[in-house]
């Protein structure tokens, strides 16, 4: 019996960080403009209140950036006319470089402290995203579903970074 009670408030006890976690997340996700992805995003991470959630975003956006760079070549390289090798193109760019540079810098800036860097860098992998996007204007691709959620997990994560939301530990949320 003394080994059932220790299990079950073990059990409590767990339950009751992942609800402070689930609360964290709606509070922040209610402030930006991209609440269901961002509870699509968060609600799933076990690291999102340790790690930080805007590096946690990040790290997802890095992960659909690259794969989004995979699938661009990948079109690229099949392209069977010039306006189509242009346009596929124009997108293995663009995601390489978010994939590249822009989002591991944000990551290194976030994990320095420098938050205006931090900033600048997922603004610009949210821009390279849509210059991607722009590409496909009139027909809805594979390659622009994952621009576009690129570009908005850019900006969820800007918005965060924005918000200067602080997780301190799994007791305290402060949001400056």
């Amino acid at each position: 019996m003394e080994y059932a009670m220790r299990v079950l408030s073990i059990l409590t006890f767990l339950c009751f960080a992942q609800c402070k976690q689930n609360l964290i997340t709606q509070i922040i996700c209610s402030k930006t403009s991209y609440y269901q992805l961002c509870v699509a995003t968060l609600s799933n991470s076990h690291d999102g209140v340790k790690l930080g959630l805007a590096r946690t975003v990040i790290e997802k956006d890095l992960a659909k950036a690259n794969l989004s760079f995979e699938q661009s070549l990948f079109y690229f390289r099949n392209a069977s006319n010039r306006g189509s090798y242009e346009r596929y193109g124009t997108c293995v760019e663009e995601h390489h470089a978010a994939a590249s540079r822009h989002l591991p810098a944000a990551i290194k800036a976030l994990d320095s402290g420098d938050i205006q860097v931090a900033m600048e860098e997922v603004e610009s992998a949210a821009i390279r995203a849509q210059t991607c996007l722009r590409q496909f204007v009139s027909e809805e691709t594979p390659v622009a579903q994952d621009s576009r959620e690129v570009h908005d997990l850019a900006l969820l994560a800007l918005e965060i970074i924005k918000m200067k939301a602080y997780v301190i530990d799994y007791n305290m949320l402060f949001l400056l």
